[in-house]
């Protein structure tokens, strides 16, 4: 024999009732989370967005090309081998204007 099945409007007892989702409460997990945008306009905003780093990464850099200078320099004023002589200045080239003119 066939089985019985409930009348349109009944509630029938092989089907369970469909799981209800239990209220959140925390914050929403990464799978859960949508998608960030990826249209045109989105990545050319991320990139040109004012890009920040860490004030210690910055001072040891500012620090390792102040060194990198100073070692070309001292490298290519050693090779050359000349010495840099002090300018004249306007004093003295009076003062030894003035010497020359007296007998």
């Amino acid at each position: 024999m066939g089985r019985v099945s409930a009348p349109s409007g009944a509630p029938r007892d092989d089907v369970a009732p469909p799981p209800r989702e239990a209220p959140r409460t925390s914050m929403p997990t990464s799978a859960e989370r949508p998608a960030p945008k990826l249209d045109t306009v989105a990545l050319v905003e991320k990139a040109t967005a004012p890009k920040e780093i860490p004030t210690a990464l910055a001072i040891l850099v500012i620090v390792a090309l102040s060194l990198v200078a100073g070692l070309a320099t001292y490298v290519v004023r050693a090779r050359t081998g000349t010495t840099v002589e002090p300018a004249t200045t306007a004093t003295t080239t009076a003062a030894r204007a003035t010497d020359a003119k007296r007998p």
